[in-house]
């Protein structure tokens, strides 16, 4: 990400980061990661089945990429920042952690309906994120702030 941001600046450009993952918010931990790890499994097995086209075609360009892939699993992709899974606290900390570790986003894009999710349980995540996610990095947001705006003052 350093990279492009570097030779973005050195272009004279601002460089604006978006990212999109998968979201899955639950009551609990358990309930998310359970729920999550069926259609993350789908949707990497659809996924594989894809790339499965790519082997054979202009050797070197696509290494097997299949191959690569057997070894991932929902937990990989859920630890990893490839999913922000679990309940609105656990999901609030993993959003923080993720723009940090990124050095910044400008704009998630969330996939609520990933695999075969159904409909209504995607619709319950969304409120979930909506009614406890949003308040919680609202507040620890207006915190983080506050404390920059300490550490300023302090050293200022």
């Amino acid at each position: 990400m350093d990279l492009c941001r570097d030779a973005a600046t050195a272009a004279g450009h601002a460089l604006r980061i978006a990212t999109s993952l998968p979201l899955v918010v639950a009551d609990t931990d358990t309930e998310a990661e359970h729920l999550a790890d069926r259609h993350i499994a789908h949707h990497l097995e659809v996924w594989r089945e894809a790339m499965e086209s790519w082997n054979g075609h202009e050797p070197g360009e696509h290494p097997d990429n299949v191959r690569k892939l057997a070894g991932i699993g929902p937990e990989h992709i859920r630890d990893n920042n490839g999913a922000i899974v679990g309940s609105p606290a656990t999901v609030a900390a993993r959003i923080l952690r993720l723009v940090r570790d990124f050095g910044g986003v400008d704009q998630i894009l969330w996939q609520v309906d990933i695999g075969t999710m159904p409909l209504a349980r995607a619709r319950r995540s969304i409120e979930l994120f909506r009614d406890a996610v949003v308040p919680l990095l609202r507040e620890k947001v207006a915190a983080l702030r506050a404390g920059v705006r300490l550490q300023a003052a302090v050293a200022g």
